[in-house]
C-alpha cells in the first residue's frame, strides 16, 4: 500500500470507531482517491492558458510576417513582368 492509500485507511479505521462504519464508508467516498496536491486548481489553468494563447500569438505574428513578406515578393514580381514584360 502506498502511503497515501495507507493513511487513507488509517483515516477510515479512526472515523469508523467514531461514527461507525456506514458514515465512514460514505465519507470516504466522498473524498477524491488521490493526493490533493494532484489537483488542477483555477489558477493552475488561467496559467496555463495564458501560455498556451502566448505561443499561438507568437506563431500568427510569425505567419503574418512570413505571409506579407511573400505577398511583397509576388507583388514585386508582377510589377516588374508588367513594366519589363512588355
Amino acid at each position: 500500500m502506498s502511503g497515501y492509500e495507507d493513511m487513507r485507511f488509517q483515516l477510515r479505521a479512526s472515523l469508523a470507531q467514531h461514527i461507525g462504519d456506514e458514515p465512514a464508508a460514505r465519507l470516504m467516498e466522498a473524498l477524491p482517491p488521490y493526493n490533493w496536491t494532484d489537483i488542477v486548481t483555477k489558477n493552475d489553468l488561467k496559467a496555463e492558458i495564458a501560455g498556451l494563447r502566448a505561443e499561438i500569438h507568437s506563431l500568427m505574428r510569425t505567419q503574418l510576417i512570413q505571409m506579407t513578406t511573400i505577398f511583397s515578393i509576388i507583388n514585386a514580381s508582377m510589377v516588374a513582368v508588367l513594366q519589363f514584360g512588355r
